[in-house]
């Protein structure tokens, strides 16, 4: 098995194809998933390693995960393909927000970046020229919108001083009332 060839003795983050090996062998793939992912993060994208994930994710018995990490893998798509069109429609078939799934370091700038079969993939999912990962857009804020913000915040920082307020002046009652008929 091999594993690419930036994880060869020791990578950047102390990753040893010997303790993946080891993980695998053992037959905790969970703990080699992670050691992958987290060498994946930390070194950027490498289609090679992508696709020893989405061999893990499978072997895990993880097929939408799987198909996660095989979209950006130099794995042909003979292969890969129903991994993929699982993870597609976990992700309404938007390119955007199955991109935003993966690490920011491996998502490239540009769809010409990404090495054949990848591109290929991507292109055929729409995504063309400079990709932008989907998130959460913020519509700019109305003024009914900015007031009615505020006056919320207003209420819940007001009712909650008004019935302390409420509740020290029934202490102080109480207190003048009994000290009255004592």
């Amino acid at each position: 098995m091999g594993l690419g060839r930036r994880v060869q003795d020791r990578g950047a983050a102390g990753l040893s194809s010997r303790d993946v090996q080891a993980d695998i062998a053992a037959g905790d793939l969970g703990t080699a998933k992670l050691r992958l992912a987290s060498y994946l993060t930390s070194t950027g994208y490498d289609p090679v390693l992508c696709g020893r994930l989405g061999d893990l994710c499978r072997d895990m018995k993880d097929p939408i995960e799987a198909g996660r990490w095989y979209l950006v893998s130099d794995r042909p798509d003979n292969e890969v393909a129903h991994y993929i069109e699982g993870f597609a429609a976990r992700h309404g078939e938007l390119v955007g927000n199955m991109l935003a799934a993966l690490p920011a370091r491996c998502r490239l700038a540009n769809v010409e970046l990404y090495p054949e079969p990848v591109r290929s993939r991507l292109q055929r999912l729409g995504a063309e020229g400079p990709i932008r990962a989907a998130g959460k857009r913020r519509e700019p804020e109305t003024t009914a919108s900015r007031v009615t913000r505020k006056g919320c915040a207003a209420i819940a920082l007001i009712l909650p001083a008004g019935l302390m307020l409420l509740g020290l002046i029934s202490i102080v009652r109480a207190i003048s009332s009994w000290l009255e008929h004592r």
